[in-house]
C-alpha cells in the first residue's frame, strides 16, 4: 500500500472515530459540568487488581504481594483510567466541534478528514515535549 493509501486510510479512521464518539455538551444542572466518567471501574480481589469495563468486561491487570498494597494501586489505577476516558471524550467531543466549524468555513466535506488529520500530526512534537 502507498503512503497515499495509508495517509487516506488514517484520515477515514480519524472521521469514523470521530462520528462514533461525538458527545453532546452537559446542560448546566442536569448533572455536573466537571466530572470525571463511571467507568472503568478497579476492584481488588484478594490480591489481584481487576479492571472492570462498562460494558461488563473485567481483566486481570496485575497481582500484587499483598491486599493491601493491591487497594493503593487500584485506588490510583481508577483515577488514572477514568482521566484517560475523561480527556479522550472531550478532545473527541472537540474534533467533532472542529469538524463542524471547518463545515461552516466551506472547506469540502471531503477534505475535512485531512485537514483534523494534519492538524493532529502537528501536534506530534508538542506530545513529545511533553514526555
Amino acid at each position: 500500500m502507498s503512503s497515499a493509501q495509508d495517509y487516506k486510510r488514517l484520515a477515514l479512521q480519524l472521521r469514523q472515530a470521530i462520528e462514533r464518539y461525538q458527545f453532546r455538551e452537559p446542560i448546566y444542572g442536569e448533572e455536573h459540568l466537571l466530572q470525571l466518567p463511571s467507568y472503568p471501574k478497579v476492584e481488588v480481589l484478594d490480591d489481584e487488581i481487576i479492571i472492570i469495563a462498562e460494558d461488563g468486561d473485567r481483566e486481570i491487570w496485575d497481582t500484587e504481594e499483598n491486599e493491601i498494597k493491591a487497594l493503593a494501586i487500584a485506588n490510583n489505577l481508577e483515577l488514572e483510567l477514568r482521566a484517560i476516558m475523561y480527556v479522550k471524550f472531550h478532545l473527541s467531543t472537540y474534533l467533532s466541534k472542529l469538524s463542524n466549524d471547518l463545515k461552516e468555513f466551506n472547506v469540502l466535506e471531503a477534505n475535512i478528514s485531512d485537514i483534523l488529520y494534519e492538524g493532529y500530526k502537528s501536534l506530534g512534537s508538542w506530545f513529545i515535549e511533553l514526555e
